[in-house]
């Protein structure tokens, strides 16, 4: 009974330390003006997958929410759609 617990437990925890790690590099990259690279998605998805799996109803009802909390997720993902937008499918390259 533990064991599957457990198992949520750390996969949200792990998740939320993804999470934290991309607003850590959105830290870096816009006040120290420094170069990292994000983990696109896998926190979101860590947290997501661990609440969906939860045998209580009401936490799986908020499953939605780490994708839009995590900045890996609703940032890069809405960052995506605006280059390929302004750069019209990848084919011209951004401006420097």
């Amino acid at each position: 009974m533990i064991l599957p617990w457990l198992f949520l437990v750390l996969m949200f925890l792990l998740g939320a330390h993804f999470s934290v790690m991309n607003y850590r590099v959105l830290y870096r990259v816009y006040v120290r003006k420094e170069h990292h690279s994000p983990f696109p998605l896998i926190g979101g998805f860590l947290c997501l997958a661990a609440m969906l799996m939860c045998p209580i109803a009401r936490i799986r009802a908020w499953a939605w929410v780490p994708l839009i909390v995590d900045p890996g997720g609703a940032f890069l993902v809405g960052l995506f759609i605006h280059t390929a937008i302004v750069t019209k499918g990848f084919k011209a390259t951004p401006p420097k």
